[in-house]
């Protein structure tokens, strides 16, 4: 019985310990105050954050800008290009057949080829910058930021030749403006100076380029025209050759002029016979006889010139008066055409050699390089407030970027 009492014990135990394996263990939910310092807590770290992001790097500009970076000056300049305005008719065709016709359109072309080139590798070129920029720009006291590197490639030269130098065109005023910068006064003034005589040089360049142009292009033009004339006065004289006739004109004004004489004469004796035989003269009597073969002779003069303007008697490769007068009209109209052209030709030669002794590009300065009293930059608050934004920005973005991966994965 005792056995019994303890095999059900036993089971219930069992039973007891299978029921409590089975069920599942009950949390209790978080509270509502655990939530709310979690939130709070998320909230303050993404605000300490964000201040470390914006105002670590404002202190660390601010404070490099003040006592750090080594103070800048600026030398500013400006000036404008100018262009030689053609005078007179020849001069001004010749301008228009250079490209020159709208002298504006050149003034714009040629300020912008000056930015290009304090811009461009030529410049440094120009002005020895292998020698002129290390004394300067990479000084053991320069800040590291704004030192040239002691042993620069040509790229880097460029690189910081543009930092440190600043073309600006108006096209409104054709203004150019160039602003230098340098670590002493003294040296502002002078890359300024340099920056100025090669940019003068360079227009000067130009503007000799321009004249050996326009100067060759009307020779050019004038040995054309002139080989031109020339051959139309050889065709002209081969033409006269050709018809053994030196002045068509005086040829056919000459038989014009017999002709009309013989007209006249032939009138009159025709009258004088009429007269005669009014006053009872017979055809056979002597003196109507003679005018009568005079008449005839008159009368057949005249066919004869007749003939030789308007028909060809000569043989079939012969030709009348009057073509040959056609055809010499054609020729000598030719002949005056090319005459005027090479005399516009040689007016526009002697035009572009009066300029070829003027500038027709050249520089004028309007305000000289100016030696900086006071340093202009760097400008330690402006400095600040630039890092400032920059770390605000890249918080905001990897703030969104978190909170985008967090609800995601949530």
């Amino acid at each position: 019985m005792s056995d019994i009492v303890e095999r059900s014990r036993e089971s219930e135990i069992a039973d007891d310990r299978s029921g409590s394996a089975r069920k599942p263990e009950l949390r209790p939910p978080p509270s509502r105050e655990t939530a709310a310092a979690r939130k709070t807590r998320r909230l303050r770290i993404r605000l300490a954050i964000m201040a470390a992001s914006t105002f670590a790097p404002m202190m660390v500009a601010g404070l490099y800008a003040g006592f750090v970076a080594t103070p800048q000056y600026r030398s500013e300049f400006s000036f404008v290009v100018r262009q030689q305005s053609p005078t007179g008719g020849a001069q001004s065709s010749l301008a228009s057949m250079m490209g020159g016709g709208n002298p504006m359109l050149g003034i714009i072309e040629d300020s912008q080829a000056v930015v290009k080139y304090i811009r461009s590798y030529q410049i440094l070129t120009d002005i020895d910058a292998a020698k002129l920029l290390p004394p300067i720009y990479s000084g053991p006291k320069i800040d590291w930021l704004a030192r040239l590197p002691g042993r620069a490639s040509s790229e880097m030269d460029r690189r910081y030749w543009r930092r440190v130098v600043s073309p600006s065109f108006d096209m409104t005023s054709g203004i150019i403006t160039v602003d230098v910068r340098s670590f002493s006064p003294t040296d502002a003034r002078s890359v300024a100076e340099k920056v100025l005589g090669a940019s003068e040089a360079l227009v000067n360049r130009m503007s000799d380029q321009a004249r050996k142009n326009a100067l060759a292009y009307a020779e050019k033009s004038a040995e054309e025209r002139k080989k031109k004339l020339l051959a139309s006065e050889m065709q002209l004289a081969a033409y006269r050759n050709a018809h053994a006739i030196v002045f068509p004109q005086l040829t056919a004004g000459a038989n014009t002029s017999v002709t009309s004489r013989l007209a006249s004469e032939l009138a009159q004796d025709r009258a004088t016979v009429q007269a005669l035989e009014t006053q009872g003269q017979t055809p056979s009597s002597p003196q109507i006889r003679t005018l009568n073969a005079r008449i005839g002779a008159i009368h057949a003069e005249i066919g004869h010139l007749g003939s030789n303007m308007t028909s060809a008697t000569d043989g079939e490769n012969s030709k009348t008066l009057a073509s040959v007068l056609t055809g010499y009209d054609d020729l000598k109209i030719k002949e005056g055409l090319d005459l005027k052209l090479y005399t516009s030709d040689m007016e526009a030669l002697q035009s572009a050699t009066d300029r070829a002794n003027q500038k027709q590009v050249y520089l004028e300065s309007i305000v000289d390089p100016n030696l900086p009293q006071e340093s202009t930059y760097p400008i330690a608050w402006i400095w600040a407030c630039e890092a400032g934004v920059i770390g605000f920005m890249l918080w905001l973005i990897l703030s969104v970027l978190s909170s985008t991966v967090t609800d995601h994965f949530e």
